[in-house]
């Protein structure tokens, strides 16, 4: 495509340098990939300012760049300024693709916690009710034969529109996908239109340092998507204490709600949590406003998977998918990662879940304490570079709901773990047993090696995740084959040491 043509995206744009038209194959906003045939966009983010690795682009190839202030460089490099490369970049890739999220109806998940699980969920339901349903996650991206990872729960505006492209080729109708606070802040979602939304809640998180500022900034964030960018029908947590703050002004909206107290459209009673050998779940009825009830099994224990199956019941209805064939999908549906049971040892349940605050930590250790383990062990940590006002929050619900805790790493970025540990360990209201292990890996193996008959051990915070930043770097690692590993290792041992008891009773003739 023609540079010209990409500049007519972008509103305000005008242009500096050489004049040339070239031709552009690829925009980018990560200077690395900055070759001949891209457009670099040099973006300003909360840590880096893209203008300051053009030169280093330039010298990789790259002749054009979208810049907010022109910048000192060769004659041959075309510069085009815009107010705004954020926005600009929305503008351009929507353009760039053929805006393909115009040939889509999509669906936005926002809320604190559940916007992974209810996104996976909803996506199920509409395609088992024959609607050509993809969904763009912190799992990832995928329908039919077409699947990618995200790095983050809303990609940059640049990757949505190349995924919103490869979902179209791949013959997706419908996509669901989650909108995060930062998505909103950082005009992620720009230019794009939802067919629906969804509230689910609202706590303090992400506030402090490169997020947002306070609390208000975070609420308002969520508020800006409902209010803002949802065309259709916004289904909500009448729970939620913040709902009506967030929905204020919404005049199509349908409630759901886990309390037989709160008035709304969907209302969950006699939940009940369940466990067997290969999960834990949660059953209960439905009542709809039309005074019907259905029962519903969900393997997903704990009140909080109850309010993600009513969220993705009633977004399911909006699109007219019958409460009952909602339901049989639900029976069957799991998340990776989230309350996922991993590991095979005797008379101990290994749970990893993505928990990674205050509010998720809670509701998970809550939950667990439900199923009476005689012991509840919790290993945790907290991210590094960001969110540090999560720490003394995390620390205080592993304290008070578990029995021993294991604090170590997840992703400590440029941060010592011990510093953040600290962090952590000062937010205690209760001093439970405990060890610090600054390793992750480590620590995994010794929650395996150190689990007891009854034990139930929850590994909180990286869920899905396949790998730890560290200093920058993304390193392999999967906390799921890591506990298989160690149990399949102490099982052999087991077995080399029955098997030594075996041949000392044949030979002695006990």
């Amino acid at each position: 495509m023609k540079l010209s043509k990409i500049q007519s995206f972008m509103p305000g744009a005008h242009r500096e340098g050489t004049k040339d038209d070239r031709s552009i194959m690829l925009l980018v906003y990560d200077s690395r990939k900055a070759v001949g045939g891209t457009l670099f966009f040099c973006i300003v983010g909360a840590v880096e300012d893209g203008h300051k690795y053009a030169a280093d682009a330039y010298k990789t190839g790259c002749r054009a760049f979208v810049v907010e202030r022109v910048l000192p460089l060769p004659d041959d490099a075309a510069q085009i300024v815009v107010p705004d490369s954020r926005a600009a970049l929305a503008d351009a890739a929507a353009g760039f693709y053929d805006y393909p999220s115009k040939k889509l109806k999509i669906i936005g998940i926002t809320g604190t916690k559940g916007k992974t699980t209810t996104t996976i969920m909803t996506a199920a339901i509409l395609n088992a009710a024959g609607m050509k349903t993809g969904y763009i996650s912190t799992c990832g991206v995928s329908y039919g034969n077409y699947n990618s990872i995200t790095a983050n729960s809303t990609p940059e505006s640049l990757d949505l529109q190349r995924h919103f492209s490869q979902l179209v080729s791949a013959g997706a109708e419908y996509v669901v996908m989650e909108v995060s606070s930062q998505a909103v802040k950082q005009r992620r979602i720009r230019g794009l239109r939802f067919a629906a939304g969804a509230f689910l809640n609202l706590s303090p998180d992400h506030i402090g340092g490169i997020e947002h500022k306070d609390f208000d900034e975070y609420r308002d964030c969520k508020t800006e998507f409902i209010r803002s960018y949802v065309d259709g029908p916004v289904v909500y947590n009448a729970s939620c204490k913040h709902s009506d703050y967030v929905t204020a002004d919404v005049e199509n909206k349908i409630s759901f709600s886990s309390s037989a107290e709160i008035e709304a459209d969907y209302i969950s009673t006699n939940a009940e949590n369940y466990m067997d050998s290969s999960e834990l779940g949660v059953t209960f009825d439905v009542c709809i406003k039309n005074g019907s009830r259905v029962g519903v099994k969900v393997p997903q224990p704990g009140m909080f998977s109850v309010e993600n199956a009513l969220a993705s019941i009633a977004i399911a209805g909006v699109f007219g998918v019958k409460i009952e064939d909602a339901v049989k999908t639900l029976a069957s549906i799991k998340v990776c990662g989230r309350f996922e049971i991993v590991g095979d040892m005797p008379e101990r349940t290994f749970v990893i879940d993505y928990a990674h605050n205050e509010a998720s930590l809670r509701a998970a250790l809550g939950t667990l304490r439900a199923y009476n383990p005689k012991r509840l062990v919790c290993l945790f940590g907290s991210v590094g570079g960001r969110s540090q006002s999560r720490r003394a929050g995390l620390g205080a619900a592993a304290s008070e709901l578990a029995d021993f805790c294991i604090i170590t790493a997840d992703n400590p970025a440029e941060e010592p773990v011990s510093a953040i540990s600290d962090e952590i360990i000062a937010g205690f209201t209760r001093d439970c047993e405990r060890i610090r292990i600054n390793d992750r890996e480590e620590a995994v193996r010794y929650a395996v090696d150190h689990s007891k008959p009854g034990d139930i051990v929850l590994f909180a915070g990286k869920g899905h995740e396949n790998y730890q930043l560290i200093n920058g770097r993304h390193i392999p690692f999967s906390e799921k084959k890591i506990i298989e590993d160690e149990c399949a290792a102490i099982k052999r041992e087991y077995a080399a040491v029955n098997g030594r008891l075996d041949e000392m009773m044949r030979v002695f003739g006990g």
